[in-house]
């Protein structure tokens, strides 16, 4: 990678590319590999666009904000993401993004555009908003069905079944034999694209709940996800708790590797080094 980022002006499109897909199946050093997303951005090519969820994984929030495109799913999903993994933003910056930024009809709308939005409100406690866009999204499948598009009415589906039960889990009944919980494990395997959502609030839920060992059978799948900083930070909480010692600093480890470059003053970086500090002593 290191000879790849020296060598970015020389490099063909599919190297690039494959570099790409190299960062995303691994994550271990994110910003080691700025020089390609930049000169991929600059010959405008598509992946070029994922430069704010380089610096996302990366623990750059200013940085990924301010690469973050107008319009587009991305332009809600990052500020959602540095929000709620790097740093707490206000309130109403979120909410201008929001409506800014609005999905459009669910039965076109990009799913993760309408997971994140369903999210925002779920986690807000805005129950009239979440039920509004659910209402939206299971219209959105039935039309999608009607015209034969089975896997966009199968996703729709999944992402409007998630996000109820995770608004009850937020909200409401959480643990009780098939609530919310238990809803959301249902779907957490499904190999569509909204299980990884699903995998990512089974996780904190799970954490938060104090079972360290369901929460690391869901933050495990999700190393080669989108959102690997987020797994490996509570992958270290889970493998602490439960006394397994080598395994959270592994996680650790890779955690503060990927965040070599972070923003100094995050909370998680630096509970991550104090951690993997005592670690290491013990």
């Amino acid at each position: 990678q290191a000879e790849a980022a020296a060598a970015v002006p020389d490099l063909r499109d599919d190297v690039l590319e494959d570099a790409y897909i190299d960062l995303w199946l691994t994550a271990g050093r994110p910003v080691a590999m700025e020089p390609i997303f930049l000169e991929l951005q600059r010959r405008r090519h598509p992946a070029g666009g994922n430069l704010a969820w380089l610096y996302l994984t990366a623990g750059k929030a200013d940085a990924a904000l301010s690469a973050t495109p107008d319009g587009g799913w991305t332009s809600m999903w990052i500020p959602y993401a540095v929000d709620r993994t790097l740093e707490p933003l206000p309130s109403d910056y979120l909410e201008q993004i929001l409506q800014r930024d609005n999905c459009g009809p669910a039965a076109e709308a990009p799913i993760h555009c309408l997971i994140t939005l369903g999210a925002y409100y779920a986690e807000q406690g805005k129950e009239e908003q979440l039920e509004t866009l659910l209402d939206d999204m299971r219209s959105g499948a039935a039309e999608a069905a009607a015209e034969g598009r089975e896997r966009s009415a199968e996703m729709l589906t999944l992402a409007a079944d998630a996000l109820d039960a995770y608004g009850w889990a937020k909200n409401g009944d959480r643990v009780e034999p098939g609530g919310a919980i238990q809803k959301l494990e249902d779907l957490a395997f499904t190999g569509l694209p909204p299980s990884i959502w699903v995998r990512w609030w089974l996780g904190e839920l799970h954490l938060e709940d104090g079972q360290p060992g369901d929460a690391v059978v869901y933050l495990e799948s999700l190393r080669g996800s989108g959102v690997p900083h987020v797994a490996n930070f509570l992958l270290g909480r889970a493998y602490t708790e439960l006394g397994e010692r080598e395994k959270a600093r592994a996680a650790y480890v890779r955690f503060v590797q990927a965040w070599e470059e972070a923003d100094a003053d995050l909370p998680q970086l630096q509970e991550a080094r104090a951690a993997l500090e005592e670690l290491l002593a013990g």
